[in-house]
Parts: C-alpha cells; structure tokens; sequence
C-alpha cells in the first residue's frame, strides 16, 4: 500500500512550474521590444546629421537643405519652428515614401529609394496634417492653409522641388504678405486733425494653396474688414507710424467682376465726422512686402479725399 508523501504534492507543483517556464522561453525570445506607437510613418530628423531606415535595395543617401529665402529673411526677420518634409516618387503615381520632420534649417541626410523625386517642405504649420489624404503628389499639390490660422510672426512657408539627384536645396518662402502703412499725411488745413485713425484690410483671400507661386485669385471673399488702428492723431506734421498689416495673396492684374484685388481703407473722424477713403492695392505676390503712403487733403469742391502710393 502506497502513502501519498505530505510534501509530494508540493514538490509536484514546483516541478510543473519550472516545466512550463521551460517551454514558453524560446517564444518570449522571438518578440521584438516595442518602441511606441508610429506617427504614421514619420520619422523625427534633429537637426544636422542622418535619418533614415539603413541600408536598403536600390536605396541612397538623399541630402536636403532648408533655407530661407534670402530677401524674405531680410524684411521679415521670421522665425522657423517646426518644419514637416514630404517626399514623393517621381513616377507616375507620385506617391508618399517618407515624411520627416524638423526645426529650424540646416541640412540633413535621409536614406530613401534612388532616382526621381518630389521633396516638398511647409514649416510653422499650425495645423496638423492628414496624412491619410496625402499619400500622393496629387493631392499635396492642392494643399489649402487658411489665413486665420498663420501667424505673421511666424509665418507659414513652403517650397517643393523636383530633381534627379541625391541632394536638394529648398528655399522657403511665405504664403503670406505685409503691407506696411510707412507714412500718412494731413494736407486738410487749418488745424483740422485726422482723429481716431485707423486702416483695415477688406476684399482679403481667407487661404491660399500652399504650393502654389503665382495666380492667386479671391475665393469666397469676407464681407468684414480686418481693422488696426494707429498709434495716434494726424496733426499738420506728416506721420511715419508703420502699422503693418497681413494678408495672402492676390495678384490679379486687373479687377474683374467678382475677382477683385486686395483693397485699403483709412477710416478717421474730421471735423467731428467719422469718414472713410478707399483704395485698391496692386497685385500682392505670395511673400511680398508693399509700402504704403497716404495724402488726406481737400478736393475741388472742398471735400476731404484721399490718394494711396505703393512702393
């Protein structure tokens, strides 16, 4: 007759662990470690240096270099944050192979497939991008950013560049323009004052094609005006206040029935009187700096008016 031992089944329990840890051992060595979610393929590129997926088939190092275009950089003085490259094949299909993204300029290397390609850069984007809607060139090209969501201060800016070779320089430019009130002047005579002077922006485009380097024309144009006011009263001394305002372009060559060009209004109490003197701005090229001066004087019958110059 058997007797089952106290400590057998013990023993018999601490056997079957050790087996079963054994055996689950070569499965725990096959997975790989986790590094974290992916932003839908895009990669981090920190400044200088490379960035890429190693060695590949038919693959090369590409060299990008971000700079900013040399008379913007002069006028705007504009900081670059955040900057998202797009790279696409240059073949028929056009389609997304990489999307990086850094700060500020410089150069970087990334490795990616060999022969031609479509690099495509936007930097300050305040807004995200759906990267399921841009898998091609296509769709890319027709990119719209809206104005009330650029910041002049750091404004958006874009390049894109096709070439055959195994580097390319992008030279980014802003979507948006300045137009800078550089003097204002009082010919009305005895005394009278331009008060509470102020100018605005009406007939402005909303957005803009991110891509695109001439032909821009109005689209569902805002019936408000974008107003800022001036840092003070216009007495007989002319005045040099240099108010800026921002909007994006529309060079239209001659204003058309329903394509009108970018206007100006100065908007001041004389005499007690709150008027207001309207104008329309040349054709304003994406990136561009227009100066302006104002004369507010009489006309023949007595009248205040106003004459607008642009330089």
């Amino acid at each position: 007759m058997l007797r089952h031992s106290p400590g057998s089944g013990l023993l018999r329990t601490v056997y079957n662990l050790l087996l079963s840890c054994v055996s689950v051992l070569p499965l725990l060595m096959t997975i790989p470690a986790c590094t974290g979610p992916a932003e839908n393929g895009t990669e981090q590129a920190q400044g200088q240096g490379r960035e890429g997926d190693g060695p590949a088939t038919d693959s090369t190092d590409f060299i990008i270099e971000l700079t900013v275009d040399p008379e913007v950089e002069e006028k705007w003085q504009a900081a670059i944050g955040r900057t998202d490259i797009f790279i696409y094949g240059g073949s028929s299909t056009r389609q997304l192979e990489k999307h990086l993204r850094t700060s500020g300029t410089g150069r970087l290397t990334v490795r990616c497939r060999s022969g031609d390609r479509i690099t495509a850069a936007i930097a300050n984007s305040r807004a995200g991008f759906n990267m399921a809607a841009l898998q091609k060139y296509d769709s890319m090209e027709l990119l719209r950013y809206g104005a009330e969501d650029d910041d002049p201060a750091r404004p958006l800016m874009s390049a894109v560049t096709e070439t055959a070779g195994d580097s390319v320089r992008l030279v980014l430019k802003p979507l948006g323009c300045r137009i800078i009130l550089a003097e204002i002047t009082n010919e009305l005579g005895g005394y009278v004052r331009l008060e509470e002077p102020r100018i605005g922006l009406f007939d402005r485009s909303p957005s803009a094609e991110v891509f695109r380097t001439d032909g821009f024309r109005p689209v569902e144009i805002p019936d408000d005006t974008a107003w800022v006011k001036l840092p003070y009263d216009v007495g007989v001394l002319p005045q040099t206040p240099g108010t800026e305002l921002w909007c994006y372009p529309n060079d239209t060559p001659e204003e058309t029935m329903g394509t009108p060009r970018t206007g100006i209004v100065l908007e001041c109490v004389i005499g007690g009187r709150r008027e207001r003197f309207r104008g329309r701005l040349p054709p304003l090229a994406r990136g561009s700096t227009t100066g302006v001066g104002i004369t507010v004087s009489r006309n023949a019958g007595g009248a205040p008016g106003c004459s607008y110059r642009f330089f």
